[in-house]
């Protein structure tokens, strides 16, 4: 096999530095911004690649919470505004303890030894996570397949992390992603109600019909979703009892700063 997932954290916090860097300095207009998540909004320091313009791309890194992985968030906004801004995508890394629960990657390319910057195809939409089949199906993308600790496993590639184009590049995939949830979310929502709500604690959940009305918290009854599938119940959060419609962003990276998924 052509390449080889880089599992080790020192390795991978040395790459989110190397990456950090040349973000920091290609995207040079710096702001301290609200960014909004599932999770809840919070400020952040945020490079944008311009200081004008609508629809710019940005990127803000900082460290998880517990200072267990590192956290990339990519988005398109507004420099100077003041609406919080959306993430499109995130490329978060282990650095303490290596884990697939985090979306981001790198893999070594066996021949050359060069490091491709790629993502596990991890995606939450309204605090659950979207199907990787149905997403890299989607996705204008030749999948990479790399030998991993557990086998192969396939990834979406992004760029090499020196090339010139690494930046244009991590834009126009974040760009791709956002157009797919919004896509998916579109069809997920036709039948009101459908979203994904514990049933137990501690259990794995699935997509249900609940009404977003209801006065009494009542049993959820599982009901099939062909895009969505399984979160955990800590990612989850009801405005009221029986009200399983949360918040209104879309993420396309994780929730509570750990991904949706094993």
């Amino acid at each position: 096999m052509d390449y080889l997932e880089i599992e080790q954290p020192k390795e991978l916090a040395d790459l989110n530095r190397r990456l950090s860097a040349k973000l920091e300095r290609i995207l040079s207009h710096k702001e301290t911004r609200t960014i909004g998540s599932p999770g809840g909004s919070f400020p952040a320091k945020v490079y944008f690649r311009s200081a004008r313009g609508n629809n710019v791309f940005w990127w803000s890194g900082r460290p998880s919470r517990d200072k267990s992985a590192v956290t990339n968030l990519f988005g398109h906004g507004t420099p100077g505004g003041h609406d919080p801004l959306n993430i499109d995508v995130q490329f978060n890394l282990p650095v303490v303890r290596f884990s697939r629960r985090r979306g981001g990657a790198f893999l070594r390319e066996l021949r050359s030894n060069k490091i491709i910057l790629v993502h596990r195809g991890i995606v939450t939409l309204r605090r659950s996570r979207i199907r990787k089949d149905v997403l890299f199906e989607k996705m204008d993308i030749t999948l990479l397949e790399a030998e991993t600790s557990r086998g192969s496993d396939e990834f979406l590639p992004i760029e090499e992390l020196g090339a010139p184009e690494l930046i244009e590049n991590i834009d126009r995939f974040s760009r791709q992603l956002r157009q797919i949830v919004q896509s998916i979310n579109a069809k997920a929502t036709e039948n009101e109600g459908y979203r994904c709500a514990p049933q137990k604690p501690r259990r794995f959940v699935k997509c249900i019909n609940a009404g977003s009305n209801s006065r009494n918290f009542l049993p959820f009854v599982a009901k099939a979703c062909s895009v969505l599938c399984e979160a955990e119940l800590p990612c989850l959060d009801f405005k009221s009892p029986g009200d399983a419609t949360s918040a209104s962003s879309l993420s396309s990276g994780n929730c509570c700063e750990t991904d949706c998924s094993s």
